[in-house]
């Protein structure tokens, strides 16, 4: 291996490296926390004196048992009242219940679908998932924090509910909730009616409360994305003001979305967080990226939209319309439903250049065939080898030609001694006079990186994996392809591996250190040179096994199975040449 080799294979080392550290380090990046009183102002945004925090006027028949309940404006946060049962509702892909308490989505549960991501454990008793569940009112979506919560008047529809409520100045608030039988997708109208005989106005203009979103997975993610106009603010939190121009704004953990879409864009956001008390300490593995992105140090993060400036004269009325996505983070399922929701699913840089939505694509069109995305991976990974076969048959004849001049190098070498110019232009005649590109090992290498990064992210993220098993070992290995394949739970933690033990990355090392042993070398080259690929030829594998050990069972299996092919191509390669010679 001369040095332009070296040189390209040390790149590419670089690169992989520095993607990892990239990829883990954005899950890691944690913005300071909110002062307390920061977080209650933006908790108890208030109308100017033109149009006061309103208390509630609500007929008795709106009321059950005959009595209102006000929120007192001092006390936070505001339990649901125990007594006031919520309206339910039931799709073929959600339950939701709605609390006439503020007239808010208190409890919203996903139901079991494999086909977008939603499944269980063997050992689970079902697959549903919680996707909202707020504490109290505060973190309630679907209302108005200009106006206290009470209880409203509701009426229900077998797929919709209203509720409607008349406060102290004289202003009604209408919600009506609609939901569909087959879609992820929800509806929701406030209509907001001065029935006052003086004008009313909101300075500050009205804000909605999106509510907020609670970890769902162990070790889960939180996060706040907003489509900006056009451009796409990720993670922001605990608090972000943006221009007025909010196409919609999402709630996020790793593979689950509550989006919500205002009709009128005009709007900007800040967001509100809770912080975890304490830590929850780590088990898992303890160098590079093996550690993963750890669990979210929030308990919960939640957004509110602000809406201009309103003036409302006596008999006017404002409505507010928003289109509620409250689902999987399904790159194929959020396309579907259009608005631009899809791109809440973050596929990184190569995200632009679509090559990881092709991937999903094609990973989805292969399990619906054959019914198993463990399989799945392994038929895309050998799809991918085969398309990248003369790129790789390329770089490894290219890399035996130059082994094969290796001899010829070290005459020149020891000739021109001391003189490095001489050494390089004789060098070059010789590659020329031999047909040897000095890039041909590394180049058709660096041209694969842009899949390989893709794929990276791809697997990483992808809800499709989410509980999918691959039963190599009946009920022992690889339960969940988006998480370490675990083979056993050791009694306590150890240093690098953490306190499980998991066989695809020691696989994936095996294969390393076999691809490294059949590289070719340079047989003439000095003890140095020898030695340097000794060192190489052993660090590597050990130094991606730690990276990869607590990666998703679903990307070491891709990384093994490829690795495995490549020597499989390389051991062609070589007969190819012996049977040339």
């Amino acid at each position: 291996m001369d040095k332009v080799s070296k040189l390209g294979l040390a790149v590419m080392v670089l690169l992989l490296i520095g993607w990892f550290y990239w990829q883990s380090q954005q899950k890691k990046q944690l913005p300071p926390p909110v002062p307390v009183g920061e977080q209650e102002k933006a908790l108890k945004r208030e109308t100017l004196p033109s149009a006061p925090p309103a208390r509630a006027v609500v007929p008795p028949k709106a009321i059950p048992k005959g009595k209102a309940v006000v929120a007192p404006a001092e006390e936070l946060p505001v339990a649901f009242p125990r007594d006031i049962a919520p309206l339910s509702f039931e799709t073929g892909l959600f339950t939701v219940e709605l609390n006439p308490f503020g007239g808010v989505i208190q409890r919203l549960v996903l139901k079991e679908n494999p086909s977008a991501g939603i499944r269980k454990l063997p050992d689970e008793v079902t697959g549903s998932v919680i996707l909202l569940a707020p504490r109290n009112i505060e973190q309630a979506p679907g209302r108005f924090l200009n106006f206290e919560p009470v209880v409203m008047q509701s009426e229900r529809t077998p797929n919709a509910a209203e509720f409607t409520c008349t406060y102290d100045n004289q202003v009604t608030v209408s919600k009506r909730y609609s939901f569909e039988e087959d879609s992820y997708t929800a509806h929701l109208r406030v209509i907001l009616r001065n029935d006052s005989d003086l004008a009313l106005k909101w300075e500050d203009g009205p804000d909605f409360n999106c509510g907020a979103i609670h970890p769902i997975d162990k070790d889960d993610l939180l996060g706040v994305d907003v489509l900006d106009g056009d451009t796409i603010l990720r993670k922001k939190a605990p608090e972000v003001k943006s221009p007025a121009r909010v196409n919609w704004l999402g709630l996020k953990t790793k593979y689950f979305v509550a989006i919500f879409k205002p009709e009128e864009r005009q709007a900007s956001f800040f967001t509100i967080e809770g912080k975890k008390k304490s830590p929850t300490p780590s088990s898992k593995a303890a160098i590079g990226c093996a550690r993963g992105p750890g669990a979210s140090p929030y308990q919960y993060l939640g957004a509110t939209m602000t809406f201009p400036s309103l003036t409302l004269k006596p008999g006017e009325s404002a409505e507010y319309s928003f289109i509620l996505y409250l689902g999987p983070a399904n790159y194929e399922v959020l396309k579907a439903a259009g608005n631009r929701l899809a791109e809440i699913v973050d596929f990184g840089f190569f995200g632009k250049f679509y090559l990881p939505q092709a991937l999903i694509w094609l990973l989805d069109r292969i399990y619906n065939l054959i019914g198993s995305y463990g399989w799945a991976i392994i038929l895309l990974t050998v799809i991918i080898k085969i398309v990248l076969w003369p790129l790789t048959h390329k770089s490894y004849a290219s890399m035996a030609k130059m082994q094969k001049l290796q001899p010829q190098l070290a005459v020149l070498k020891e000739k021109y001694k001391g003189d490095a110019k001489k050494i390089q232009a004789e060098t070059m005649k010789l590659y020329k006079a031999n047909g040897v590109n000095p890039m041909g090992g590394c180049l058709p290498m660096l041209l694969q990186m842009p899949i390989l990064f893709a794929l990276f992210t791809t697997l990483r993220n992808t809800i499709l994996l989410r509980k999918a098993s691959f039963w190599i070992i009946p009920g022992k290995w690889i339960k969940d392809l988006s998480g370490p394949d675990v083979l056993m739970v050791l009694d306590k933690s150890y240093p690098i591996i953490g306190n499980h033990l998991n066989i695809l990355p020691l696989l994936m090392g095996l294969s390393f250190f076999l691809q490294q042993k059949l590289t070719p070398t340079s047989g003439g080259g000095s003890p140095q040179s020898a030695q340097q690929q000794k060192m190489m030829a052993t660090l590597m594998p050990v130094m991606f096994t730690f990276l990869f050990y607590s990666l998703p069972a679903g990307l070491n299996l891709y990384f093994m199975l490829s690795t495995f092919i490549t020597i499989a191509q390389q051991l062609v390669t070589t007969r190819m040449k012996e049977k040339n010679a």
